[in-house]
């Protein structure tokens, strides 16, 4: 959910693909059919993590923006995602209201919880990776069990090679050399086996990348396949040009978002690799930013890739500027509408 600008190719044109911001309106209409994704091979995904695959971001704790969501979209979403606060370790061990709002919700989602590895200030990867931090990651575990939320997936350390977070991965370790790939590892180790540890935990690990290419190599941070449970990619309709300039043509816009190792095939390769499921964690139109605003043929693309590629679940961000539920991206809208209408 951070900005992201960084150099890939696409055919013979350098294009600069990155994640969130705000959007432009592409000129003219963008074309809305298309030849879907080849169908996948690989691990088919737990029905159970979130029926129909299509899921929400609607706001910190907000059952009713849900039920607002369904109303809209004319259909129950599968499953819904929050965040939990980085400002301290108090707002990721013991997450009272996130969790206290959605349990008390007159009608039960399937949760997926964002989970910081580290909160905004006073703490860096070097010292969780020597176990400083287990007792916080034990704390929140007993309590996700106490709540209910047993076997909720957990994204924990999101887009850690995208350079934004806390707990970011950086060449050389950083300023400090603290935040290197290989204290990572280490630490998102200790911190699912702390979580795993709860009497009575089945927690599902989410592993989840910046697509395209960011300043460190997201392969070299893999904790390794008994750590994780699913293979996340954050993919929004933000693409960079030569010269800084925008990208009009959604179909190269797409390309550049899905195409190559560092996009979304690749990184649905790599999963297939590694027998592990496929999400789409967070993804959404891009206003401004080099964003292409209504861009009804990244939605449908979207939507055609998630299904060929049997994601776990898909998480259109439907929150700030990215929002698709308020007018503002009317033939978007139309075509995700249409795209997760019942069969």
């Amino acid at each position: 959910m951070r900005i992201s600008r960084k150099l890939i190719t696409c055919g013979s044109v350098a294009i600069a693909v990155g994640v969130t911001s705000m959007s432009m309106l592409l000129a003219g209409d963008p074309p809305v059919s298309a030849t879907a994704p080849p169908a996948t091979t690989g691990p088919v995904a737990a029905p159970t993590l979130c029926p129909s695959g299509h899921g929400i971001y609607v706001g910190a704790a907000s059952p009713a923006a849900v039920t607002a969501f369904e109303q809209w979209s004319g259909k129950q979403v599968g499953c819904v995602q929050d965040y939990l606060s980085s400002d301290s370790w108090a707002d990721i061990a013991a997450p009272t209201w996130w969790l206290d709002a959605w349990a008390a919700a007159p009608e039960k989602h399937p949760l997926v919880l964002s989970v910081p590895l580290l909160p905004r200030t006073g703490a860096n990867l070097a010292a969780g990776a020597s176990g400083e931090y287990d007792e916080h990651f034990r704390e929140l575990a007993t309590m996700l069990v106490a709540k209910g939320f047993t076997d909720v997936p957990i994204r924990l350390g999101w887009e850690f090679n995208g350079g934004e977070f806390p707990w970011r991965v950086l060449p050389g370790g950083g300023p400090d050399g603290t935040a290197t790939a290989a204290n990572f590892v280490t630490y998102w180790r200790r911190v699912v086996t702390t979580m795993r540890s709860v009497a009575g935990a089945h927690f599902t690990f989410d592993w989840t990348v910046n697509n395209g290419e960011n300043i460190v190599n997201g392969r070299e941070c893999y904790p390794g396949d008994a750590y994780v449970d699913i293979i996340g990619i954050d993919a929004y309709d933000q693409v960079w040009g030569p010269n800084d300039s925008t990208i009009d043509d959604p179909v190269a816009r797409w390309r550049a978002i899905s195409e190559g190792p560092d996009n979304l095939d690749g990184w649905a390769e790599f999963a297939r690799a590694h027998g592990k499921l496929v999400s789409v964690p967070e993804w959404g139109l891009v206003r401004g930013g080099h964003g292409a605003g209504d861009n009804p043929y990244y939605i449908q693309m979207m939507l055609a890739w998630a299904t060929a590629n049997r994601v776990a679940y898909e998480m259109y961000l439907d929150s700030d500027s990215f929002r698709i539920s308020n007018g503002e991206f009317p033939a978007a809208a139309a075509v995700y509408r249409a795209g997760i209408a019942p069969s």
